[in-house]
């Protein structure tokens, strides 16, 4: 069945309605007779695979359009009628017993999955064509509606993202519904599991020659380059990674017309192959001339154009960014990384004979200003230099540098304070800045169930305030009557003047909102401090505002434990501000919360400004046990690394985490706790009572540990995994934690256990920060499918 024989059976029938796969409505919808036939019906169906939006939304302006979804084991899922503006979403019936499991925090993603029991038998198909699997997991994923509670937009198969070689996931389906929206496609197909990025193959509706297909190559690369803007970094496919198919290799499909991903990928997998490690990597290192001006001396503006250039190739904004912009705040991604340290490891060996192997991402990392790496590489280009290697007395320098910047004009005093006690019992006015993510979610539910909130401002990063509303409240309890009037949603840009908030919006924070919760910050353990300036800088500009606001806005600041995690062991982590510069782990992340501290700390003394730190530590799943605890990526990367290995490293760290809504009723004991001297700033350590590394082993789930023979130390378990990785006969997805392999290395041995004062945490929330119960634990990993 194709498009011009449904045509014809409508010209000798009376159709009223019809079912069929998206193939056909979208050939369909590309011709005006079959635009026609659309008209006259009364209803379409649609199943088999997903329907691009640029297809369905005119036909289900002209025609009720209805998506059904199913599969052999299930057979078609009952739902619920919606309206037309709705025709992506599936709200499935109550007579299916389901579940919408949360799957990825990043993506806000819903697993669904299907109860079938003994008492199902007559509604779940399930229970009759796999008995005994209970529940079932159906491996397809789902975003909820924004505002709409039980709608779900299908998102694409478990089975079916993409993993990068750095641990990126990528959804296919929207980059490739995009792609095929073109009439000159008869499908398209995203890989690169496990590879350093993705490539494209498209497979022509026409049979074409070789310069025909190259032509349409070039024809399609604006509508590729519309659909990498909206991809996020890691998921943009270059130029040079895409596949024209050819006539003697169409795509393999199903009966129903759906691309059947393996078979395909199969039947391309030498061209694929050579996009990675063939002539076209070499042709992908573009060469970029720079001459000596005399006695190969390099000027440093000739260096600096020379990495602009490089930089462009594979990140466009470097082309005009300022020499002092940090190139991560521009959204420079891992996968750019690897590729400029590819080319200039390549240019570099033209214009030296000296060996470049120092030359790795970590560098650019580092150096990650135009002005800064230029200064590396024309240190290197004239006199031979390497990098100089990092040094405790470096970091500490560095550190209070940054502090330094940050405090240099605070004010010696504050012109007015507001009286202790004198902070309100009840209408209290919140703003979040961070309520997508994990922690961030707990808190607003725990919020919301107060009555002495009387309203929550959800200030988010982004440039789309209503997916920041939707990835907020799609992780609220089912059960929590969401009062949208007591929601005020807005974007801010970390790092610019006022939070990049409107001057209404800022003038709206200042003279209504009595607490700011501090919570978003860049997770990424490889990045040098310096990257971190935007967070810092917004640490000050939230003392200013406080100074400024009607109220004195008072600041709790989320901040890690990571920002004393290297003081050692023999004394305890007081629930106070820390003075040594090099308490904080030799990480970018750990440094920018200390100084963070600080400067908030200096802000409190010097000024009044109320101030409450809450140092957080690995946060965990929910106190009962119930729920699913969000995927820790440096957690379950050993977990799955370690079956494949065969070994499990010992110790790593202490296992000392803290269930999430123990988290969040922390904050909202200090959010509603009455105001202390705010001269004095309030440091908490919400961490458990650490138990050693081995109870995580011990409490995996039988067959995990069935296939791991030996314990072993950290160090030669890093060398096992970089060994197992860099052989190439094992994936990244068999292997994550070989693309976390420097957090690792950073922990050196492990650390054995750690001391944190809690007295005051315990005392505000009445709770007892205990050892974490092995039952808990144990059910927190069986929601992560191990």
């Amino acid at each position: 069945m194709d498009a011009e024989l449904l045509k014809e059976v409508a010209r000798q029938q009376d159709l009223r309605a019809i079912i069929v796969v998206p193939a056909i409505l979208e050939q369909l919808s590309h011709d005006p007779k079959g635009i026609d036939l659309l008209k006259r019906l009364e209803f379409v169906g649609c199943a088999g695979a997903p329907l691009p939006g640029p297809v369905g939304d005119p036909i289900s302006s002209i025609v009720r359009l209805r998506i059904f979804i199913g599969s052999t084991e299930t057979f078609p899922l009952p739902e619920l009628a919606k309206g037309p503006e709705d025709w992506q979403y599936h709200e499935f019936a109550p007579t299916l017993k389901h579940e919408m499991r949360p799957y990825d925090e990043q993506t806000g993603t819903f697993e669904l999955i299907i109860f079938a029991e003994e008492s199902d038998r007559d509604a779940a198909p399930v229970f009759h064509n796999l008995p005994g699997e209970n529940p079932y997991y159906t491996k397809d994923l789902f975003t909820k509606h924004p505002t709409k509670p039980n709608l779900y937009k299908y998102y694409g198969r478990r089975d079916d993202i993409l993993v990068l070689a750095n641990g990126e996931k990528v959804n296919p389906i929207p980059l490739e519904q995009h792609i095929q929206a073109d009439a000159s496609l008869k499908g398209v197909l995203l890989t690169g599991n496990g590879r350093t990025q993705p490539a494209l193959i498209v497979e022509p509706r026409d049979a074409l020659d070789e310069p025909g297909r190259a032509q349409l190559l070039e024809k399609l690369w604006q509508r590729v380059e519309e659909a990498n803007s909206h991809v996020a970094g890691p998921g943009r496919v270059a130029r040079g990674m895409i596949i024209c198919a050819t006539p003697e290799k169409p795509f393999t499909r199903t009966g129903k017309g759906t691309i059947v991903r393996k078979l395909t990928q199969d039947d391309y997998r030498d061209d694929i192959d050579r996009l990675y490690t063939g002539p076209a990597e070499a042709q992908r290192l573009v060469s970029i001339d720079l001459k000596a001006k005399q006695k190969k001396i390099y000027e440093g503006a000739d260096v600096i154009d020379f990495l602009r250039q490089i930089l462009a190739v594979s990140f466009p904004p470097a082309s005009t960014i300022a020499e002092d912009e940090d190139f991560f705040a521009h959204g420079l991604d891992s996968i750019q990384s690897l590729e400029i340290t590819a080319t200039l490891k390549h240019n570099l060996e033209a214009l030296k004979s000296t060996s470049v192997a120092w030359m790795a991402p970590r560098l650019i990392f580092q150096h990650s200003t135009l002005a800064s790496l230029s200064k590396v590489l024309g240190t290197f280009l004239n006199d031979g230099v390497l990098p100089a290697e990092d040094s405790p007395s470096n970091r500490g320098r560095a550190l209070d540098e940054a502090v330094a910047r940050y405090i240099k004009d605070l004010p010696t005093k504050s012109i007015s304070q507001p009286k202790a006690g004198s902070r309100k019992d009840s209408g209290q006015n919140i703003a979040i800045i961070g309520s997508t993510g994990y922690v961030g979610s707990h808190i607003v539910a725990k919020l919301l169930k107060n009555s002495a909130i009387s309203h929550i401002y959800c200030l988010n990063r982004g440039s789309d305030i209503s997916a920041s509303r939707k990835r907020t409240l799609s992780k609220l309890d089912e059960n929590i009557d969401v009062p949208l009037e007591k929601f005020t949603f807005m974007q801010v840009d970390l790092g610019a003047p006022h939070l990049g908030l409107a001057e209404e919006q800022y003038q709206k924070i200042l003279n209504e909102v009595d607490i700011v919760l501090y919570n978003a910050w860049r997770l990424d353990f490889g990045l040098a401090l310096h990257s971190f300036d935007p967070f810092l800088h917004t640490t000050r500009d939230l003392v200013d505002m406080s100074l400024s606001s009607l109220k004195r806005l008072h600041i709790i600041f989320v901040s890690s434990t990571s920002s004393v995690a290297g003081r050692g062991t023999g004394s305890e982590v007081p629930e106070a501000p820390v003075d040594d510069p090099l308490a904080a782990m030799n990480t970018g992340y750990g440094q920018s919360k200390l100084a963070a501290e600080k400067i908030l700390a200096t802000a409190s003394r010097q000024c009044g400004v109320p101030v409450s730190v809450v140092r957080v530590g690995q946060v965990g799943g929910l106190s009962h046990g119930e729920g699913v605890w969000a995927d820790q990526p440096w957690v379950s990367a050993i977990i799955r690394s370690s079956k494949t290995l065969g070994s499990f490293p010992s110790p790593v760290m202490p296992v000392d985490w803290v269930p999430v809504d123990t988290l969040a009723t922390t904050f909202e004991r200090i959010i509603l706790q009455p105001a202390k001297d705010v001269q004095v700033p309030q440091f908490y350590n919400v961490v458990s009572k650490a138990q050693p590394w081995t109870l995580l082993l011990d409490t995996l789930p039988e067959k995990v540990r069935q296939a791991i023979s030996r314990v072993i130390s950290l160090p030669e378990w890093v060398g096992e995994l970089r060994k197992a990785f860099e052989s190439g006969g094992t994936s990244i997805s068999e292997l994550p934690a070989a693309r976390l392999v420097d957090f690792y290395v950073l922990l050196g041995g492990g650390i054995e256990s750690a001391d944190y004062e809690t007295a005051k945490t315990e005392a505000i929330t009445g709770q007892n920060l205990g050892p974490l119960q092995k039952k808990i634990l144990a059910s927190w990993l069986k929601k992560w499918d191990l």
